[in-house]
């Protein structure tokens, strides 16, 4: 169980707030259940909305900046934070 509803805005946490937390690995991600890698960064400050939820997974959709068609994509839970901002049904 997560703390994230379906259709919830969250944000994508900082780079340098993940890396302060959880810390980072030698080969450069950050130390998380799930490795946030250097490839994910652009990704930080970014909001999306919580289209599901499973297990430890969040899949996300409507990433800000994104087409309509954008792929949905999964993060963990503690790679997020709310963006105080709920999607409106």
């Amino acid at each position: 169980m997560t703390k994230f509803k379906v259709g919830d805005r969250v944000r994508i946490r900082a780079w340098e707030d993940m890396a302060k937390e959880f810390g980072i690995a030698a080969e450069g991600y950050i130390k998380l259940k799930e490795a946030f890698t250097l490839r994910m960064l652009p990704l930080c400050g970014r909001c999306a909305t919580v289209a599901d939820t499973l297990n430890s997974y969040i899949l996300l959709t409507k990433l800000d900046g994104d087409t309509a068609d954008a792929e949905p994509f999964f993060l963990t839970e503690d790679m997020l934070e709310p963006a105080d901002v709920r999607e409106k049904d």
